[in-house]
Order: C-alpha cells, then structure tokens, then sequence
C-alpha cells in the first residue's frame, strides 16, 4: 500500500499495478504548492552525522502530509 506519496509533474501517470494507494498526491484534485524546489539541501554538504540537513524540499507549502520530510 503506498500512502501519502508526493509525484510532481510525471511526465506518465502513477501506475499502481496490483497495488492500492491513499492519502497521495495522485488521489487528489490538485497537488498543492511546493514549500522549496531547491535542491541544494540534497546536493550540499551533510551534517557532521553524515545526515541531509533538514529542510521544505519537496515538501507541500501547507504542510500537507504528503512526500518524504527531509
């Protein structure tokens, strides 16, 4: 089951296969906004842990729970 998955702009659309899905942003009328599309966070240095720095990449503008948190 995928929930609460984030697609943005696929140039084919999601295809489940035998699987089944809720709460992603392809089960919506309409995707909402993006906080950040930089994707320096993810490109850039780690932190000493060797972690991504946390940050809105990617992450729905209203804070929708949806995509990966970073």
């Amino acid at each position: 089951m995928l929930t609460r998955n984030l697609a943005v702009a696929n140039a084919t659309p999601v295809a489940l296969g035998s699987s089944t899905g809720s709460d992603n942003s392809w089960n919506l009328s309409s995707v909402p906004a993006l906080a950040s599309t930089d994707a320096s966070v993810i490109t850039g240095p780690r932190t000493a842990t060797g972690a991504i720095a946390s940050s809105a990449f990617l992450r729905p503008a209203n804070n929708a729970d949806l995509g990966a948190r970073i």
